[in-house]
């Protein structure tokens, strides 16, 4: 234990003495400052695009929506497709599609899954949006739920219409002056600002491909340590811990400055979620990873294969755009590329990607273990 304590502090140091590495972990919860205050300074007017709808009541309150002028920009769009293509591609930072039946769904006492909410992994507005949206939909059944109320109280006969029109005023008075679902909206110059069209940095995409690259290299760095031979002052048992200690601990460090990227952008409950997703990540590629080397007897070739899977990850998983919902065929192909999987994992916890992460570290495991007795007879 006292040599693995040593250990643990000297790959530690050996880690900080690497300016390109220490500058990284440094930079990341820079970039994460430096990305909120973009944020919040050039990319004012959050645009949420509206599905088309034939329901009385979803285009009434999808009309009141589109003539909202605050904080957030609400655009129509008459395909579903569309709808969907804008929030992949980040054009919009999330998107409802109200259900055909929300009328008759509401009138029969339904509350549930009246609207689907479609948003951007990157988005952090989507919880306020929501709130936008239903409070106009809330405002546009009030008429029709007071009239229910006051006709089945059977208190005002003979005046229910009259009692009704003045409930139904006296809301919308109440309503206008701020008292119900009402967002006011202070800017510190005085002045609203402009919609830039500015898309939301990938962070999380960006936290994935570091991560991967991360593992990827100490990888690599534990080739040239096992030529050099500095595992050999452990005990057969002690060296794949060492070993497996050298290619995790930097991409732990690296979590670590990710989830400091995270606080800065991210609300705290939102950014310990992330944490949580990164680390799960983390260890997955990384026993996957170390355990791929058993095919790769020279690290030449496992060297080789790094440009080729960064240039995928880059293409082929929703890094920088989700380009699935234009090349189908990319929706497969993507699961053959790690950030995808922790893109899938943070989304909400998507099967694919939990199974997806497990069977890697599963794999990785077993490898490590074939590798031991090819190598050890253990």
């Amino acid at each position: 234990m006292k040599k693995m304590i040593i250990w643990l502090e000297l790959v530690l140091k050996r880690l900080l003495n690497r300016k390109g590495f220490l500058a990284l972990l440094i930079a990341l919860p820079l970039l994460g400052i430096f990305t909120g205050y973009w944020q919040t300074h050039h990319t004012q007017g959050v645009e949420v695009g509206l599905l088309k709808s034939a329901d009385p009541t979803a285009q009434s309150t999808i009309a009141k929506l589109l003539s909202n002028d605050g904080l957030f920009q609400f655009k129509l769009y008459e395909k579903e497709t569309d709808l969907l293509d804008a929030v992949k591609t980040r054009q919009l930072e999330t998107a409802f599609i109200f259900d055909p039946e929300v009328t008759r769904r509401l009138e029969a006492g339904e509350t549930r899954h009246l609207v689907r909410l479609i948003r951007s992994p990157a988005t952090v507005t989507h919880g306020m949006a929501t709130e936008v949206v239903f409070s106009e939909l809330i405002n546009a059944v009030t008429p029709a739920i007071l009239s229910d109320i006051v006709e089945e109280s059977g208190l005002f006969k003979g005046q229910a219409s009259t009692v009704t029109q003045e409930m139904i005023d006296r809301y919308n008075s109440y309503e206008a002056a701020g008292g119900t679902f009402n967002f006011s909206y202070e800017y510190l110059d005085g002045v609203s600002p402009a919609n830039t069209g500015i898309p939301v940095f990938p962070i999380k995409g960006l936290l994935a491909i570091f991560i991967m690259l991360t593992a990827w290299i100490n990888v690599l760095n534990w080739y040239k340590d096992q030529a050099d031979g500095i595992y050999g002052a452990f005990s057969v048992s002690f060296r794949k811990i060492a070993s497996l200690i050298s290619v995790y601990l930097p991409v732990f460090l690296m979590t670590l400055a990710g989830f400091g990227l995270l606080l800065a952008v991210y609300p705290v409950s939102e950014a310990l979620g992330e944490l949580v997703n990164l680390l799960i990540y983390g260890i997955a590629v990384s026993l996957f990873l170390y355990g791929l080397k058993f095919f790769f007897p020279r690290p030449i070739a496992f060297a080789a294969l790094l440009p080729a899977v960064l240039l995928g990850s880059l293409v082929a998983s929703p890094v920088i755009l989700d380009m699935s919902g234009m090349i189908g065929s990319l929706a497969i192909l993507e699961k053959f590329f790690f950030p995808s999987y922790y893109l899938g994992l943070s989304a909400g916890f998507q099967s694919w990607a939990i199974l997806g992460l497990i069977a890697m570290a599963v794999l990785g495991v077993l490898l490590i273990l074939v590798e031991d007795r090819k190598t050890y007879g253990i």
